[in-house]
């Protein structure tokens, strides 16, 4: 009993400085090109961000993207390329430093995504920097390498993602 009451109260006091903190939210375009399994993938990317920069300077935040693209899969009886559309989620937590106008940080996540009749999903690690231009806009690029598990495919397979955005603050 003792030790839910803590808990209560933990979860009570945090709820409250969070809401009292200054989150910002912001949506963002993006595009990012990666190779899956020996096959390229464009992607673009829509999705909603939240972040924080505490006074110790230390900066959280989170993203939500929908990707949608096409990859080049090779047929290995015809030898040849046909494009297959792809489409995929990730979600991503973000840890990271703020100086003024520039935030570094490391990037921890899932991923989801679909192509070929098939469905992966994974984890996924990287870091990334972003610049505020004014109050509104910023520019970010990340890096991240995600490790999947797929439905049809055998074992495991990563991909290196390099991803550009254009942010909108609100």
């Amino acid at each position: 009993m003792r030790l839910l009451l803590w808990l209560l109260l933990i979860l009570t006091l945090s709820t409250s400085a969070i809401a009292n903190s200054k989150i910002t939210s912001y949506i963002f375009l993006g595009g990012h090109s990666s190779k899956i399994m020996d096959n390229n993938a464009q992607f673009y990317t829509i999705g909603y961000g939240w972040d924080r920069t505490f006074e110790n300077r230390l900066y959280v935040g989170g993203t939500f993207a929908f990707n949608f693209g096409s990859i080049d899969m090779r047929d290995e009886i015809t030898l040849r390329t046909k494009s297959e559309t792809i489409t995929g989620y990730d979600v991503d937590m973000r840890l990271g430093y703020s100086l003024e106008r520039v935030d570094i940080f490391s990037i921890v996540g899932v991923a989801a995504q679909g192509f070929n009749n098939t469905t992966a999903y994974g984890f996924g690690y990287g870091a990334g920097i972003s610049w505020r231009i004014d109050e509104r806009w910023s520019l970010g690029t990340e890096y991240k390498i995600h490790r999947m598990t797929s439905n049809k495919l055998p074992g495991k397979y990563d991909y290196d993602v390099f991803v550009m955005r254009l942010g909108f603050r609100f």
